[in-house]
């Protein structure tokens, strides 16, 4: 298997698409960071080198062959494309895009045929890929390279709207690198 299976199922998926395309008209005139599919895309690229990287700081590159390391991106590309799939309901309802997230998560992961020892893992990163509740992702795992790639996706450092930003000045990335 050399193509991420999976993951070409969830971009041909009608819901999805129909999703991704809701979110890009919802946040149309958004002048913050917008969350719309180049944004999950970054996300995914950004989680992988960052999971590529830290294997072969630690010589772990050569544990990880072929289906192994398929796998892991594989799981990567599905978090990230799905990580902030719940906006349209937080726009609609109100409801946390995190929670909402996860249940749209979950149908989709279902309906595409997502094995299932990934399915929690993924779900659990996509309601708490934020960090709420104080919840930290452990160093190494699918949830702390999607949480990191996530923050390290955004440009505060050249963004217009960055002086009104709800995030402290601490968190804002001042430049492309971590």
């Amino acid at each position: 298997m050399d193509k991420m299976v999976y993951v070409e199922r969830l971009l041909a998926h009608p819901e999805y698409r129909d999703l991704q395309k809701e979110i890009e008209q919802l946040e149309a005139d958004r002048i913050y960071c917008k969350h719309e599919f180049s944004h999950s895309l970054d996300v995914c690229r950004i989680a992988w080198i960052l999971f590529l990287e830290e294997q072969i700081a630690s010589a772990k590159a050569g544990d990880l062959h072929g289906a192994g390391l398929l796998e892991w991106k594989e799981r990567i590309y599905l978090t990230g494309l799905l990580h902030d799939i719940g906006r349209v309901a937080q726009y609609q309802t109100g409801e946390h895009h995190g929670e909402a997230g996860r249940r749209i998560a979950r149908r989709l992961l279902d309906e595409i045929g997502c094995p299932d020892v990934w399915r929690e893992e993924i779900l659990f990163v996509v309601a708490l890929h934020f960090g709420r509740d104080g919840e930290q992702m452990q160093p190494g795992t699918l949830g702390d390279y999607i949480c990191r790639a996530d923050h390290s996706s955004r440009n505060c450092f050249l963004c217009s709207a960055s002086e009104t930003c709800k995030w402290l000045e601490a968190e804002k990335n001042k430049t492309i690198t971590e």
